[in-house]
This record gives C-alpha cells, structure tokens and sequence, in this order.
C-alpha cells in the first residue's frame, strides 16, 4: 500500500510526533511504500535509519519561530509551499491513502483540503481538541478554567474571549484560522476517517464529527523494548538512604502544568527529572540552575534507551496537565515498566489510572494537591512499589504494541479505501 505520513515536525517535538514517526517506521517495516511529509527539520536518525523509502522535509520554521509575523500568519492559514510539493509528488506518487498526525504548527489544514480535492481518502488522528477550539486546548489559559465555547455556534463569544496563554492578538489570529478551517474549507467533510486515541477522546468527539465520518479507536503505540521487572529493585533503590526520583516526560508548555510541577517540588524531599523541549525549555533551566541539578535536573528529548532508564530510576512519573489530554503515551511507557503515575484528574488520564491501585489522582491545577500525592509515595515507597506492579499487570489490557497499532492501522485504512 502507498501511504503518505504528514505530520508538521520530522523529529520528536511532543507526543504527536512521536506517534507520527514510530507509526511511519512500523508501517514501513510490514512492506508498505511509505512517504513521511513534513515542514520543520532536522529529519530525526530514527526516520533516517528506517526503511521509508522517501522523507520530506521543507526546512520551514513552525509558526512561532519564524520572525517574519506576516508569513507566519499567513502560511498558517494556508502553507502554498507545502501544497505546491504535494502537487508535484502527487505527479510521480500518488498515495493509496494520507495519514495525518499534525499540521496546526507549520504545514496548515489546508493540505487536507488539498488531498481531499485529489480524491485520496484522508485519517485524521485526533491528538488534540484543534477542530474544536481555537487554541487547541479547550482551555481559558488567562482565567485558568475549562472551556465550553466549543458545545455551541459561540463564535462571537469565543473571538471576544481572551484565552490564549500568549496574547490576545494571538486569539484573534487561532480564531481566524479556526473560522476559515472550519466554515470556508469545512474541513471536518474532508476527512474521511478519524483515529481516537483513547476511549475518552472517541466518546468526546463522536457528537461532533461528521455522521458519514468514520471513528476507530487505535491506541498509540508504546514501542520500548525493555522488559525489566524494575517493581522488584524498589526497595533497593528506595531506601530510607535514597532521596526518591520523580519524573515527568512532555513538551515543556504551560498546558501540560510544568510551572505547577516546579513550584510543587520545592516543597517536598525528592528530586525531579524533566525530559522535554518546549517554550518553557530555558525557564526550567533557570529553575534547576537556582535549585541545583541535584535537585531539579532538566534533559532534552531522549534516545529511547536512555528515556527508558529514566523511567525504571523513578519511583513515580508525574503528569500535571492543565488541559483535558486526549492520552498519554509516556504514561503508558511508565505502565509497561512497571512505574506509578501521579496525574491531574482530568480527560484521559481516568481511562488510563485507577486511582490509588496503579496511580493517583490529584485536583487539575492545585499544587497543595499535588504536594500531598507526593508525599504519600516519599513516606510511603512501598506503596509505589505495589502500584508499580499493579500498572505493569493493566498495561496488558491496551493494544498498545507496535504491532498492534500497525495492524488497526491496515485494517482502518482497508476499510477506508474500500468505502472511498
């Protein structure tokens, strides 16, 4: 099958990236002729090592990052420069099939739109809430509260509503995007098949796609290798001796609540170990240079070995978003490992945690909430270990292999095809 991969980034940028290359890999390796289509390099050594016969990169810069604010906003609302590549690729190779993953930050909907007027069946995997909101979040970031402009035709409502945790004038740009995607490209009609990537995520969207759409749930895949039953090391590593290690793994924004997570963190006996890139990168840099490494230590994305290593020397991860998150892949990575997780108590993350048998569960945005879920585990180390071992056994229930999620994927896009 000829598949095409769009997704705005060719490296790792946050969890929809992940998804976007690991899948691109996985359906390549069953035989598929598959082209991975981006905007913003560098092209990541794990897509370069792969057997994707052909990988895109625009060498563009995301919208945020490109100083020229015209260009920016313009391409946007409609990158020409992608859609005149897929014009001619589409000349020599033309796809059975495009499977989108993110193009919000750099490549613009339009493509989709593009795809669709060429007649090539279209999935859409929903990896936020952007064809509902805005800012993507379904979240007031100045009011600091949930939205619910999205249930309604509350346009006139939401373009007057400051939510967007830059500016104001950044909302009314999302909200001009948001208006020309929806009502003059009426994208939703143009995608032909939706991917949810929770139960949560299917349930949230199914009252707001279009009825002739179709809706599969495939979870995303958790594609580390290591089978270390590091449930057993706890009471070594933990000791009375040993300050515990908690660990948080995501794109460092405000949504995803680090800035909650640093100031929690001051004031409990434990250390913390942050992985991820974002706008608040350099932020909790400064952080860890005041405090010291020793006792916030900021990394990088990591190779997917030493990521792994992170997890198995944590006694907990914690996951403090501030928004509804449609899943949660480095949840389930600390599920395979066989690690508990702390998360804010909202979306997707109560289809994935049992609260106080693998996890727990702490008020979204309260820090002294978060403060006392910690403190259970840093008087009680045990009590990780036993939620540890209860994760690693309800990791078994999800589909969550490479292997699985290549094989809804076929089965989905058969299905497509064959409809379209």
């Amino acid at each position: 099958m000829k598949i095409m991969v769009i997704n705005d980034y060719a490296f790792v940028e946050g969890g929809a990236g992940k998804v976007a290359i690991e899948s691109a890999i996985g359906l390549a390796e069953t035989g598929n002729d598959v082209t991975f289509f981006s905007a913003v390099g560098p092209v990541c050594d794990s897509l370069k090592k792969s057997k994707i016969k052909n990988i895109i990169c625009l060498g563009q810069q995301d919208i945020l990052s490109n100083k020229n604010k015209i260009s920016s906003a313009l391409s946007g609302i409609k990158n020409k420069a992608a859609i005149n590549n897929l014009k001619a690729l589409f000349n020599d190779w033309r796809p059975d099939i495009v499977h989108v993953h993110g193009v919000s930050k750099a490549l613009s909907w339009a493509l989709i739109n593009y795809c669709s007027r060429e007649k090539i069946p279209v999935v859409y995997t929903l990896h936020d809430f952007g064809l509902l909101c805005p800012n993507m979040g379904l979240y007031d970031f100045k009011n600091h509260r949930q939205c619910e402009y999205y249930k309604s035709n509350t346009y006139i409502k939401c373009l007057f509503t400051n939510c967007d945790k830059r500016s104001y004038a950044q909302k009314l740009w999302r909200w001009v995007r948001f208006s020309y995607t929806k009502n003059v490209l009426k994208i939703r009609n143009k995608i032909s098949g939706y991917v949810a990537v929770s139960v949560f995520v299917s349930d949230f969207f199914k009252n707001y796609l279009p009825k002739q759409s179709k809706l599969q749930i495939i979870y995303n895949p958790v594609v580390s290798s290591s089978e270390n039953d590091v449930g057993q090391q706890f009471g070594f590593k933990f000791n009375n001796k040993n300050i515990p290690t908690f660990l948080f793994i995501g794109r460092l924004s405000t949504e995803k609540g680090i800035e909650l997570l640093l100031d929690a963190i001051k004031e409990v006996n434990a250390k913390l170990v942050i992985i991820g890139e974002g706008e608040l990168y350099k932020h909790c840099l400064a952080i860890s240079k005041k405090l010291g490494e020793n006792k916030v230590k900021v990394l990088k994305w990591q190779e997917e070995e030493n990521k792994i290593r992170f997890i198995q020397n944590s006694i907990a991860i914690i996951l403090p978003s501030l928004v509804m998150e449609t899943a949660g892949i480095a949840l389930l990575e600390a599920k395979k490992q066989g690690i508990a997780a702390i998360v804010a108590d909202t979306g997707a993350f109560r289809e994935f945690i049992k609260d106080n048998e693998d996890g727990i569960f702490f008020n979204t945005g309260s820090k002294d909430s978060l403060v006392c879920a910690m403190e259970k585990i840093i008087k009680d180390p045990q009590y990780a270990v036993l939620m540890g071992r209860n994760a690693k056994n309800n990791f078994k229930s999800y589909r969550s292999s490479i292997e699985c999620h290549i094989n809804d994927l076929m089965r989905f896009y058969i299905n497509l095809i064959g409809a379209k």
